[in-house]
């Protein structure tokens, strides 16, 4: 997979071992969503909300569009959105 070397440079050094107990069990119902979608081979959609779709939806987004890119998950299609628009948008 060719992805740009300071952004394969940062997905090397994370770790799952990084992320509480806590934070997995909040993140499980996700992750059995995204892998029944990679099961199936079907379409994995998600989308990502804040209050007024600024940086914190925007970098999600794009985060995990990249990650599946780099760990070669088919069919990932992220979005963000927002209650109402901001910064981006005005």
């Amino acid at each position: 997979m060719t992805v740009y070397n300071d952004i394969d440079r940062i997905i090397s050094t994370l770790s799952v071992e990084n992320i509480s107990d806590a934070r997995k069990e909040i993140l499980k119902p996700l992750v059995d969503f995204i892998q029944l979608k990679v099961n199936t081979k079907q379409d994995i959609r998600i989308n990502f909300i804040c209050t007024h779709n600024s940086r914190r939806s925007h970098l999600s987004q794009i985060w995990a569009q990249t990650m599946a890119h780099y760990f070669n998950i088919k069919n990932v299609f992220c979005y963000s959105g927002a209650q109402r628009p901001q910064h981006f948008f005005q």
